[in-house]
């Protein structure tokens, strides 16, 4: 019994000693952090560690009164040798998978936190089906020091447990005790596995029922309006298996409101409008026959000098394109990673901040698809990727999306797939994407729809390209995407289709930098979509605020295509786009942008923890966004269940 004792209080004292250790890793002094910042994160996140190591030390317990019971029914008398082996074996295999769980998670969160900036939850299981990912995103060297320091924690961490299991295992199996003692001893167990289960009382988010309100959540440990002091509370333990029993469950739909207030709410918001598009706002010339959908990744909007960025020399021709061509101005993306901007891009679908759509080849079969929507119009429709098409079942999607052909980086020569950690270099990519674009038209085609997504403005950032060096590999990187881009269109306007293509620019999802934005800033998620090419009519700046999910009815309806099977789509150039917004999801909260100004909200708390109004004196505003952020995502998990 005593061993669960000890197991836990030396459990909870690497719980708090890990939490200055992730602070500095992390930077969190670089963020104006004090040493009793320090004592409140280790006391705030304490309810946190007495929750998990209470989890960890339940099987020792039930064990322990399992061996105590055994030896009352013998008078207190010695087990046999054999059980006390088997017993002894047992014990050590739990202490060593306890170990390794624990410093796998701890050194994970660490390392994933200057990435991701959120505690590590379930969102890192999508890549378990291709590892490869995960260690393109960062070099050798990061991966032998993540390995290292594994394998330190983790023996940090077993070498005292080991020990505790062998001087208990030898006095709970060998020590005679007299019955008079047997009373305290039973007694003391008792106490104990109260206190346990007491402490263990937010383990009940585990199996509580959606409606119900679990005693301990994530959010519990939050006391700061420094985000990042909240993170550090949090035990990662916590968070990532939490995440884990709710990755399908989701939110309730009932959580925010009664369902007919979302809906009325939600119909006020113009979804799933047709088109109804003055001549004035036809963007294309008659005619356009190819196009061109180019997903740039991670290009947020503070890389473009004439978007929102600071500087013009970083990204040239997508700074003149904003000037040239028709520039969608207040575009933001729906989430935060690749595989939840597509669907975005492709289906016209939002994202959610626990779910990637993506994953759920049984529901995506029933979503609409550009590919499909393009092919029913007479397009041929292909996808190219430089990477593994595999990655998060992305490939499945797209064939279901109605691409005919998905490219790949087995679709290149070994040579090429080795010229990126993450498979084909952009300058590669982008010379198939011409010989695709500049191909005839196949006989029998209306036209032709090629979707591109590029891959080498990612981590690492190694590109083979030094232009913009001086202002870091990050910036480096996108001065290589904005190279190729630029090379590829003007080859493009030399091939004879020019005059009937369009080239839509978008980015997949935004990028924090050059000052660690974090979510709670638009400018996060701030993307551009450009329409270019020699079927556009003329330049053209649209202020309206919106989103890359409503690319998709925006396109159709241009085209003269039917876009009434996209439920959260709208086409921005309609009299029908009523309500201006654009709404944002990640792992830990959503936003509402609208031309009021933007409303954040914590997914844990369920608070507005930002709200900015452009308009002071408009005090129903912020209300208004929030109400209409919780009524957006209640019908879209509603929608989403019932695929």
């Amino acid at each position: 019994m005593f061993c669960s004792v000890l197991v836990f209080l030396w459990l909870v004292a690497v719980f708090v000693l890990s939490r200055p250790v992730f602070m500095l890793y992390t930077g969190a002094l670089g963020q104006g952090a004090e040493a009793f910042d320090f004592f409140d994160v280790m006391l705030h996140g304490l309810p946190h560690d007495l929750c998990v190591a209470s989890a960890i030390c339940l099987p020792l317990w039930i064990a322990g009164l399992v061996v105590l019971l055994c030896r009352l029914r013998r008078s207190g008398r010695a087990l046999p040798l054999q059980w006390r082996r088997c017993g002894f074996l047992v014990l050590r295999i739990y202490v060593v998978a306890v170990a390794m769980v624990v410093a796998l998670v701890l050194v994970t969160d660490a390392a994933l936190y200057p990435f991701w900036d959120i505690k590590l939850d379930s969102t890192v299981l999508a890549y378990l089906d291709s590892p490869r990912g995960a260690v393109n995103s960062v070099s050798w060297i990061f991966c032998s020091l993540y390995f290292v320091a594994v394998l330190v924690v983790a023996l940090s961490v077993l070498v005292p447990l080991l020990r505790i299991a062998r001087r208990c295992s030898g006095i709970a199996g060998t020590q005679t005790f007299s019955p008079s003692g047997a009373g305290y001893r039973l007694g003391f167990s008792l106490l104990w596995g109260v206190a346990l289960c007491l402490m263990l009382r937010g383990v009940e988010r585990l199996w509580a029922s959606p409606a119900e309100d679990a005693p301990i959540s994530v959010a519990t440990v939050y006391y700061s309006p420094r985000q990042v002091f909240n993170h550090a509370a949090v035990n990662p333990l916590f968070s990532f298996f939490t995440s884990v029993a709710d990755r399908t469950r989701g939110i309730s739909p009932d959580t925010f409101m009664p369902d007919a207030e979302a809906a009325r709410i939600f119909s006020r918001m113009g979804y799933n409008t047709e088109s109804v598009i003055s001549s004035s706002d036809s963007l294309l010339l008659p005619g356009c026959r190819q196009v061109v959908l180019i997903v740039m990744e991670g290009c947020g909007g503070t890389l473009i000098g004439n978007l929102c960025g600071k500087w013009h020399d970083i990204t040239p021709c997508l700074d003149s394109l904003c000037l040239q061509a028709v520039n969608f101005e207040q575009c933001y993306a729906n989430s935060f990673r690749t595989d939840r901007g597509l669907v975005s891009i492709i289906s016209g679908y939002p994202a959610f901040p626990d779910v990637s759509v993506m994953r759920h080849a049984d529901r995506c079969s029933r979503l609409p698809g550009l590919g499909r929507s393009m092919a029913d119009a007479g397009f041929s429709t292909d996808f190219l990727y430089g990477g593994d098409r595999d990655f998060t079942r992305m490939a499945d999607y797209l064939r279901q999306m109605g691409y005919s052909h998905v490219w790949g980086d087995a679709d290149f020569t070994e040579s090429e797939r080795s010229t990126h950690q993450w498979g084909v270099t952009d300058g590669i990519t982008f010379d198939r994407l011409l010989q695709l674009s500049t191909a005839p038209i196949p006989e029998g085609r209306r036209g032709r729809f090629l979707t591109f997504l590029t891959l080498s403005s990612h981590e690492p950032w190694e590109v083979p390209y030094s232009r913009m060096r001086r202002r870091g590999k990050i910036a480096n990187s996108f001065a290589y995407l904005d190279h190729c881009l630029s090379d590829y269109l003007q080859r493009l306007r030399r091939s004879p289709l020019w005059d009937e293509t369009l080239v839509v620019l978008v980015a997949d999802h935004g990028i924090a930098w050059p000052d660690a934005i974090s979510e709670l800033n638009p400018s996060r998620y701030h993307i551009p979509l450009l329409w270019t090419g020699g079927a556009v009519r003329a330049p053209r700046r649209i202020p309206q605020c919106c989103n890359q999910s409503d690319l998709a009815a925006t396109l159709l309806g241009q085209l003269g295509i039917s876009h009434a099977e996209y439920p959260f789509s709208r086409d921005v150039l309609s009299r029908t786009y009523v309500y201006p917004s654009a709404q944002h999801a990640w792992a830990e909260g959503f936003c509402m942008v609208d031309s009021t100004g933007h409303s954040v909200v914590d997914i844990h708390t369920q608070r507005t923890v930002s709200s900015v109004t452009l308009q002071p004196c408009d005090t129903l505003a912020a209300s208004r966004r929030e109400h209409a952020a919780k009524a957006f995502l209640q019908t879209a998990y509603r929608h989403f269940e019932e695929r």
